[in-house]
């Protein structure tokens, strides 16, 4: 899914070894625009974009795609946010990990080391994971594009911005953390849910639960006591 490359195609003032790609042109050049404010007259929030894929073999069309997609003039302007938006898709990616390391530790406990990969993959836990995280993403990605409003972001790259709005990036995504954990919960009881026949089983979903661990520690910028 496209969103899951988003810190490639929005981390433009990211250092190259920071990245996973280099953004495409058409994002290059809608940068360059907005940096000399060009399209400040037409006062966007953001922009629609449409991305098309193909996969060819042997010179024969085999797959196509089309996605459609917002960049953010906001997002674009400020490294903090292109940093977030990065931290966002890595820990999409380590919280599926997790998903799939929570199941193999159950499926070890019902069947075999040498066993649990296969069935793991047959589970399918991931699919739904990644189909639930893609709807959630696009809104926390509109969410922290607007944190520009009430936040002043420096536009330099290594410019560090002040300890309120580090504070309100850092609480933005802690809760992204918390709802991907969340949805790995879920979908790790979906993929388990046949396994209620036996105390065995019971204690072996319970054990894959209790490893199912979050992407990254969140729970101390979510204290009441400091912001919730």
């Amino acid at each position: 899914a496209l969103w899951r490359d988003a810190s490639v195609w929005l981390g433009l003032s990211l250092d190259e070894s920071e990245r996973a790609g280099y953004p495409p042109a058409t994002v290059q050049t809608l940068n360059e625009l907005i940096t000399h404010d060009a399209l400040a007259h037409l006062q966007a929030e953001r922009w629609m974009v449409d991305v098309f894929g193909l996969a060819i073999d042997q010179a024969k069309r085999e797959h196509t795609r089309h996605e459609r997609s917002n960049v953010y003039p906001s997002i674009l302007r400020a490294p903090v946010l292109q940093q977030a938006v990065q931290s966002a898709t890595a820990q999409a990616d380590r919280q599926a990990r997790n998903l799939r390391k929570a199941v193999r530790a159950c499926l070890e406990i019902l069947t075999t080391k040498r066993d649990a990969p296969t069935l793991a993959d047959a589970l399918e836990a991931e699919g739904p994971f990644w189909t639930e995280a893609g709807h959630h993403f696009d809104l926390w990605l509109d969410e922290l594009a607007r944190l520009s409003d009430d936040y002043s972001f420096p536009e330099n790259p290594g410019q560090a911005c002040d300890d309120d709005a580090q504070r309100a990036v850092d609480l933005h995504l802690a809760h992204w953390t918390k709802q991907l954990h969340k949805m790995a919960i879920g979908a790790y009881g979906t993929a388990t849910e046949a396994f209620t026949q036996s105390a065995r089983e019971l204690q072996a979903v319970a054990t894959g639960r209790d490893a199912l661990r979050p992407a990254a520690k969140y729970a101390h910028l979510l204290n009441p006591t400091n912001h919730d």
